[in-house]
Parts: C-alpha cells; sequence; structure tokens
C-alpha cells in the first residue's frame, strides 16, 4: 500500500510537470510605435513633402496615414528605418533613437492647423503624431550662416524660419533692419515639438556687440524674445543651443515679427 500510494503521487506530479512544461505561454505584446518629433513639423498645402519622425519601434510601422478633411491621406514609408543622431548622454529611449521618412503631398485647400498622422503597427497598434498645415509662407535657413557676416538677410517681416542647430557649437544668424523706435518679436518653438533644442537667442549689432540674450523662462517649453531698436539699422538674430550642442534633432521654427 505505501508503494502504490508512493507511485500514484509520483504520477500524478509527473503529469502536472508534463502538463506545465507544454502549457501556452500568452503573447508578449511587442511595444507599440512612438513618435517624438516629426520634422519639419509645418508645411504648406502644396506640393510633396518629406517628414522625418523620430521615437521608438518605428521599424514596426507597417502604414501611415494623414487624417485630413474628408479621406484619410495614405502616406510613402520611405526606406529603412534609421538610427537617430543624438547628443552624448541623451536617452534614446525617452527622446526617441529611431528615424522614419514620410512623404505626403499634401492638397491645397487643405483646412489650416494641426492634422494627426496615424501609424499603424504589425499588430495594428497605433502611434499618433501632429504636423501643422499653414499657408503662411516658411523659410528654411540657408547654409553658411555661422557668422555675424554670413548672417541670411531677411527682408520681409513677419517670416517663419525652420532651422537646425545641426552640429557643436553651431549657431544659426539672421539680419533684418529695424527702424528707430520699432519692437520685434522671435517667437521660437523646439521642446514644444520634440526637439532637443535648449535655445539660446542673442539679439546682436553687426559689430557683435550684444544688445539682448534669452533663454526660455522655468518650466517654458519655448521662447519668445521681444526688441525694441534704439537706433535705426541692421541687427542680427543668433540661434544656438544654450550648452553648444547640435544635432539633426535639434530643430526649430522661429516666426519673426514687427509688433510695433
Amino acid at each position: 500500500m505505501i508503494y502504490t500510494t508512493g507511485y500514484y503521487f509520483l504520477s500524478v506530479g509527473s503529469m502536472l510537470s508534463v502538463l506545465l512544461l507544454f502549457q501556452a505561454k500568452p503573447p508578449v505584446k511587442p511595444d507599440p510605435p512612438r513618435v517624438t518629433m516629426v520634422w519639419p513639423w509645418v508645411v504648406n498645402p502644396v506640393g510633396k513633402h518629406k517628414l522625418i519622425l523620430r521615437g521608438q519601434n518605428l521599424d514596426a510601422v507597417q502604414s501611415a496615414q494623414l487624417e485630413t478633411t474628408g479621406m484619410p491621406m495614405a502616406l510613402s514609408l520611405e526606406g529603412k528605418v534609421a538610427s537617430a543622431p543624438l547628443p552624448d548622454g541623451m536617452d534614446g529611449k525617452l527622446f526617441g533613437s529611431q528615424i522614419l521618412t514620410l512623404e505626403t503631398g499634401i492638397l491645397a485647400g487643405t483646412p489650416v492647423g494641426d492634422k494627426q498622422i496615424v501609424l499603424t503597427g504589425k499588430n495594428q497598434e497605433k502611434a499618433k503624431a501632429v504636423v501643422e498645415v499653414t499657408t503662411s509662407p516658411l523659410t528654411p535657413e540657408k547654409e553658411p550662416n555661422n557668422d555675424l557676416d554670413q548672417a541670411q538677410v531677411i527682408s520681409k517681416l513677419p517670416c517663419r524660419l525652420l532651422g537646425t542647430i545641426e552640429k557643436k557649437q553651431d549657431v544659426d544668424c539672421f539680419r533684418i533692419d529695424l527702424k528707430q523706435g520699432q519692437t520685434v518679436e522671435v517667437r521660437l518653438t523646439s521642446r514644444g515639438r520634440g526637439s532637443v533644442l535648449d535655445p539660446l537667442i542673442t539679439i546682436q549689432a553687426p559689430d557683435g556687440s550684444i544688445r539682448q540674450k534669452a533663454v526660455p523662462k522655468p518650466g517654458a517649453m519655448d521662447l519668445v524674445v521681444i526688441h525694441t531698436a534704439k537706433n535705426a539699422g541692421p541687427v542680427c538674430i543668433v540661434v544656438q543651443d544654450s550648452f553648444d550642442s547640435g544635432s539633426q534633432s535639434h530643430a526649430y521654427d522661429a516666426l519673426i515679427s514687427i509688433i510695433k
């Protein structure tokens, strides 16, 4: 009787072991795609545009579409996912370590404002990003513009600039002409759209003398600078990273306008 009982418990134990061994494990859900920045994050509703998305798990993206009034617009996936350039010390998991390029044509007449980009992964998981559509003219920065003598001349205001601090110790210089007593406003967007740029704006005379310097207020995502000209003449607006950092992810747009 003792041996029989022992055999019985041994048999039951063996069966339980086999059942546990072959028990199906629940499938591990893949992490969904995540977008931390779209560049450019503002476009005009004309022609074709290449949009560079930075984020995580972008290699899982199977399709993308732009949500517009009426039928959503499909976006073309351009090539393979690449590594995102990030400066030393920046967390790729936080800021995004991958780049995915999309191509889209935005039709004339598309209503202005923020539009959603919807990405779909291998298992139908979704990720969303935002791109702004505007009819206001957009001016890309033109290199070389990293010195006051090479400052990009902005002859018509208001002007919305799109630029990137591409490398360490890079600066972007823009020159405007002001009348005595005129007030210019520079409204720079960076962190608010996912850029890693910590902006620093300096207003300088052509001889390099500093007239004003500004960084975002504590807790602010972006930067607004207001400058009144004491004398008529040119001034240079210099954009750089506060820590002299730079990469393709140090993007910004700056709206320059006369407010008085």
